[in-house]
């Protein structure tokens, strides 16, 4: 435990560090959520695309810190291919813990940064902008769950590829994908089964958007919990796969 808690550490510390990245990942979506709140603001309240959000800035909001939560998987699969899969490699085997436990620290300090990152997104869309997240316990459990889930396919990705690049690129189109099959990029046809099971259960980005709307307007307990429940039994499903993965690819 001790070595996982200091892999942490060090891996948070040099994620810190990374000023470019650091504003990619909070500028960015600091200047979008605000330009698409206002671009949009005229959209009805009550039209389907929102999804029963109180307002555009709530809709909006939510779909931005959800798709930079996906893409933020990154964080663990840039720490993993420092770690072991460059030429400097060696370093790390050459330390007196198991490869596992680096792995797993990187995959902590990956979740906590990105765990802060779309808490500090979310109170500066409610404080700043007027969006609606709802509860703070639900809000951070969902959060933490797109985080966790979105580093472990993250790297179940660069395990099982072979190619650095290729798994880098694959995981933009999934992230990228999720979002779009959520309906934040535009409406998905009302009319096919198919579309409605994407937009509500059917993708990460889906699962957390219907957990924080649900949240925003005081819907279901019910429908929040399924939808969180689901993010975390993903995540074990992925865990479990980045375990097998891992011991192929860094055995």
């Amino acid at each position: 435990m001790s070595a996982i808690l200091i892999t942490a550490r060090y891996s948070l510390l040099r994620m810190v560090r990374n000023v470019g990245s650091l504003v990619a990942f909070l500028g960015l979506p600091l200047f979008i959520i605000p330009l698409l709140g206002s671009v949009f603001s005229q959209i009805p309240a009550d039209t389907p695309y929102l999804k029963g959000a109180a307002n555009t800035m709530t809709f909006f909001a939510i779909g931005m810190l959800l798709m930079f939560q996906l893409f933020g998987g990154s964080y663990a699969m840039q720490g993993v291919t420092v770690a072991f899969l460059t030429p400097r490699k060696w370093r790390m085997h050459a330390l007196p813990c198991r490869p596992v436990h680096i792995v797993l620290g990187i995959l902590l300090a990956s979740t906590v940064i990105s765990l802060a990152q779309g808490l500090l997104l979310a109170g500066f869309s409610t404080f700043a902008l007027g969006a609606r997240f709802g509860g703070f316990f639900v809000v951070a459990l969902v959060i933490f769950g797109i985080a966790l889930l979105s580093q472990l396919i993250g790297l179940t990705l660069l395990l099982a590829v072979r190619s650095t690049v290729g798994a880098f690129v694959l995981g933009w189109i999934v992230a990228y994908g999720s979002a779009l099959l959520g309906g934040i990029v535009f409406p998905l046809p009302a009319d096919s089964a198919f579309f409605r099971f994407t937009s509500t259960w059917g993708t990460p980005f889906s699962l957390a958007q219907t957990a924080l709307l649900a949240s925003s307007r005081g819907g279901p307990a019910g429908t929040i919990a399924l939808s969180i429940l689901a993010l975390f039994g993903a995540s074990a499903v992925f865990g479990c796969l980045t375990a097998l993965a891992g011991r192929r690819r860094l055995a």
